[in-house]
């Protein structure tokens, strides 16, 4: 019996330990089963009634939540890529898998270049409604981070149909603020920079859900608020502060600017004073066989209503060189006046006061 003991009692032994054998061997694949386990959209892009789908992916280089945020950035890119080459008439994109049962990080490499292709194709500061993140997945092995996208056209065609409305109640309420054309001004241009948004919008989408009556209504928008920013202009009188005082020929030269962009001057009683501080500078510079003449400026100009409300300020440097001072002199006045120029109707602080455009 003591025999036969011992042999029952190694026999047992020997069965505990392959169990334990065992119970290890399918731990990993049980704990970490979702890392062995990838998505099935990774190897097939979902199709849906309605939906669009992208796929994004980044390299996990400082935390996975700062790779999940760039592959959902790239998802969206790849949507809007996708409605943009239909828009254009080229074949609609198909999304590229990563292979990663060979040569991972290579394969990795390509990924990561197209998406950066399709962000370059896809950004125009526009606010695609509808785009959703659907799922995510880490693949720690490769350390690499994905993000599937998907655009819901309905809930896209219904957003904008709600931004028009908005935009509508907007311009209406901007065109009555005639007492103060300053204001008016940069409402009416924010406005029509966001009808002009939305109406890209809506024509990307519309080989996907058709919104001819929508776009319709939009150019007509559009039309409205491009002819009220012209007549508001008009009711802009822009003029020169007296102080700081600013000599006659760029004093000129904002003048012209300023009427170039469609407003008026008026030195008597303007809606709108430039407060211009111009500092400049000279120097020659030796090269061989000829010296040559090198003028610097820096100028920093302040907008302020005529009840003396600040509309705030902006910057700029300007330089003009040439063989002479008088072509150097010459120069500094162009690229004064393209910088002034670009800053007046460009910046946040500019005579169309683009400050905080939104989508409303």
């Amino acid at each position: 019996m003591r025999r036969t003991d011992r042999f029952w009692r190694s026999a047992r032994c020997r069965l505990d330990i392959a169990v334990a054998a065992l119970v290890l061997l399918l731990l990993p694949a049980v704990a970490w089963g979702s890392e062995r386990m990838p998505p099935l959209w990774l190897r097939m892009m979902p199709k849906s009634e309605g939906r669009l789908y992208g796929i994004g992916v980044a390299a996990i280089v400082t935390t996975p939540a700062v790779a999940l945020e760039v592959a959902g950035r790239s998802a969206r890119f790849e949507i809007l890529a996708q409605l943009r080459s239909s828009v254009q008439g080229q074949a609609v994109f198909q999304t590229e898998m990563v292979s990663r049962q060979h040569n991972g990080d290579q394969g990795n490499a390509v990924r990561f270049q197209h998406s950066e292709l399709i962000g370059e194709v896809a950004v125009a500061e526009i606010s695609m409604p509808g785009i959703t993140i659907e799922e995510t997945y880490l693949d720690q092995g490769e350390r690499t981070a994905y993000a599937l996208a998907f655009l819901d056209m309905a809930v896209a065609r219904r957003d904008c149909e709600l931004a028009y409305a908005r935009l509508t109640r907007a311009a209406m309420e901007a065109v009555e603020q005639n007492t103060r054309p300053v204001a008016a001004l940069a409402s009416l241009y924010r406005l029509k920079k966001q009808a002009d948004e939305l109406s890209e919008v809506v024509t990307l989408l519309h080989p996907f859900t058709p919104c001819e009556e929508l776009c319709g209504r939009i150019v007509a928008l559009q039309q409205q608020l491009a002819s009220s920013v012209e007549t508001t202009k008009r009711q802009v009188t822009c003029g020169l502060a007296p102080h700081p005082a600013v000599s006659p020929e760029f004093a000129q030269i904002m003048r012209m600017q300023v009427e170039h962009a469609g407003c008026v001057w008026d030195e008597n009683s303007p809606s709108l004073l430039i407060a211009a501080r111009i500092e400049t500078g000279k120097q020659r510079v030796g090269f061989f066989p000829r010296d040559f003449h090198v003028q610097r400026m820096t100028t920093s100009v302040t907008l302020r209503g005529a009840d003396g409300h600040s509309h705030g300020s902006f910057s700029f440097a300007a330089k003009g060189i040439g063989t002479d001072a008088f072509t150097a002199k010459q120069s500094l006045q162009q690229n004064f006046a393209e910088n002034f120029s670009e800053k007046l109707l460009t910046s946040k602080v500019g005579i169309f006061g683009v400050q905080g455009a939104t989508t409303p």
